[in-house]
């Protein structure tokens, strides 16, 4: 047999040398590209978990602003509108604004973000006036039915009329711990106005407890004679109806013309004299534990003041068992319900609230909103306008023994200088008009 030459051999080792080779780079390109395309998928698949994560957590962040009622839709006020219908056709709720509800003479609505206390708050026009209807819902897991449930048949047991005025009683000194009058009682056990038929009187039993056990509805029937509060106008199942309240501010907060001063002044005018029949002409002295701008307003005759969020009107010793709770505390700064504080000793939340109307007032009303000490919306009556004096005042009203420690109540004295300096300012802008 003839042997290959070396010739031949050599160039068949360089063959294959050359196809391994080849082999080589093709295997090494294949992992390039699959280590290309891992690493694309896992950059995609980075960016798909982000865009999923941005989309979860902005649907979880819109569900939560409706949940609390800082924004809301008009399809929530239909929705809760068409159920209340329902079941005012059924007959199972009464009232007086049911029919005009529930036949076409209520046009107009639109419903009113920022109430996070109620599950629906709209307004709407009657007859061309316009009103605010709310509802609130959100106690269902506290509130109460004014019935008992026989356990053998089912039947609703409902209490007499002297059981019922009882039942009212304990309500109002629970609520607002202070005592109904038998005046008071004998208004508070009936809707207003009182339903004639004597066959419906289970369901207005029925839905004036429910009624009842909503905070700001209860405040508006006892304090109706202070105008505190819009005037109730009435009420379907678990809505009521109040006198609609312009908001108290003329113009803008960042406008400084002279028309938008005056206004302003004479909004702040309002408000001290709001103070006043808070704290001396209710059954019980009274105190505004959330303090905002937007929770005044205009009453329907533009005469007076009046508190447009009622839940978070209380009486004093109600604040004063909210802000001091005993709860533990590191500091002072802890210890409130909401702008009604207490102060904290030996680690300890201890009543009574330290603060009073004004003050809260002052602080969040006339100077503005502050965040982390910057000022984020200027107050009332912050503006260029305002004289070096009145802005002093401003700052002791708010902040009578300094802003570190205790938030204290600011003193008659002081109070008396505010109201002095702001009603002669508003009477030079008069005399000058």
């Amino acid at each position: 047999m003839r042997m290959p030459s070396a010739a031949l051999l050599d160039s068949r080792l360089v063959r294959r040398l050359a196809l391994q080779v080849s082999i080589m780079l093709r295997d090494r390109q294949a992992v390039m590209v699959l280590l290309r395309r891992m690493v694309l998928s896992l950059y995609r698949r980075r960016y798909c978990l982000l865009f999923c994560g941005v989309l979860v957590g902005a649907f979880a962040t819109l569900y939560g602003l409706f949940v609390y009622g800082v924004v809301c839709s008009n399809v929530q006020v239909w929705k809760h509108v068409h159920e209340i219908c329902k079941q005012y056709k059924e007959g199972e709720v009464v009232g007086n604004m049911c029919h005009p509800l529930c036949e076409g003479r209520v046009h107009s609505l639109s419903c009113q973000p920022l109430h996070s206390g109620k599950e629906v708050v709209f307004s709407a026009v009657l007859d061309g006036v316009p009103l605010v209807f709310k509802s609130s819902r959100r106690n269902l897991h506290t509130r109460t039915e004014v019935y008992a449930e026989d356990s053998n048949s089912g039947r609703h047991l409902y209490p007499s009329e002297d059981e019922f005025v009882k039942m009212v009683a304990t309500l109002v000194e629970n609520e607002l711990n202070v005592s109904a009058t038998e005046d008071q009682l004998s208004k508070l056990i009936h809707l207003a106005p009182v339903t004639p038929d004597p066959d419906l009187r289970l369901t207005e039993m029925k839905d004036l407890w429910r009624l009842l056990q909503d905070h700001e509805y209860l405040a508006v029937r006892m304090f109706s004679e202070q105008e505190i509060l819009p005037t109730l106008i009435g009420s379907c199942g678990d809505v009521f109806a109040v006198d609609f309240a312009e908001p108290l501010a003329g113009g803008g907060l960042w406008e400084h013309e002279d028309e938008v001063w005056s206004d302003r002044l004479r909004s702040a005018v309002l408000i001290l004299e709001l103070i006043e029949r808070l704290e001396t002409t209710a059954p019980a002295p009274l105190r505004l534990c959330d303090v905002r701008l937007n929770h005044l307003g205009r009453s329907f005759d533009g005469a007076k003041a009046v508190v447009l969020d009622g839940d978070s009107l209380v009486t004093q010793s109600v604040a004063d068992t909210l802000a001091g709770d005993g709860s533990m505390c590191l500091d002072h700064a802890d210890c409130h319900f909401f702008d009604c504080h207490a102060a904290c000793e030996d680690s300890v939340c201890v009543p009574p609230s330290s603060n009073n109307n004004l003050q809260a007032i002052c602080e969040k009303v006339f100077l503005g909103a502050k965040w982390g000490g910057a000022l984020v919306m200027p107050g009332l009556l912050a503006s260029p306008h305002a004289s070096p004096a009145l802005a002093a005042l401003l700052r002791l009203c708010a902040h009578p023994h300094g802003e570190e420690g205790v938030k204290h109540g600011t003193p008659d004295d002081i109070r008396d200088r505010l109201v002095a300096t702001v009603e002669e300012m508003v009477y030079e802008i008069d005399l000058n008009a």
